[in-house]
């Protein structure tokens, strides 16, 4: 006799299981309480790449530096927040593939590696947090 599970309960199983560590990792940046600090991502695609220092005050986006011109960007746009991070983790679910690894002491992801579509070219992004400073708040 084979056991059938009603179609709500494997949905919530397979839920659970695509976690990959997102709620854990949310949970530690939820503690770290890091409203004021500085990251280093860089952003790899068909779009204009490099590592940017994102300096965020409040939440927000203060000031976007490229790392290696020095050169001053507009706050948004392809620089983003660890909250924005974690956002991208979210809508990159439903992807083809979504390769995500996170800080294990404060929780913000390290590396989103997402491929939405494997018929389409140059539609990967991949993201990677190599610095992450706590500011005073001022």
């Amino acid at each position: 006799m084979r056991l059938r599970l009603p179609p709500v309960i494997v949905l919530l199983v397979a839920s659970c299981a695509f976690d990959s560590g997102l709620t854990k990792a949310e949970a530690l940046w939820a503690a770290e309480g890091a409203s004021d600090y500085s990251i280093d991502v860089t952003l790899l695609c068909a779009c204009p790449v490099g590592t940017y220092r994102v300096t965020v005050r409040e939440g927000q986006q203060t000031i976007v530096q490229a790392v290696k011109s020095g050169e001053l960007r507009p706050a948004g746009g392809l620089a983003l927040t660890v909250d924005d991070l974690f956002d991208r983790v979210q809508e990159g679910q439903g992807a083809h593939r979504l390769e995500v690894e996170y800080d294990p002491r404060h929780g913000f992801p390290t590396l989103i590696d997402i491929d939405p579509d494997p018929e389409v070219v140059d539609d990967e992004v991949r993201y990677t947090t190599v610095r992450y400073t706590p500011q005073p708040g001022e």
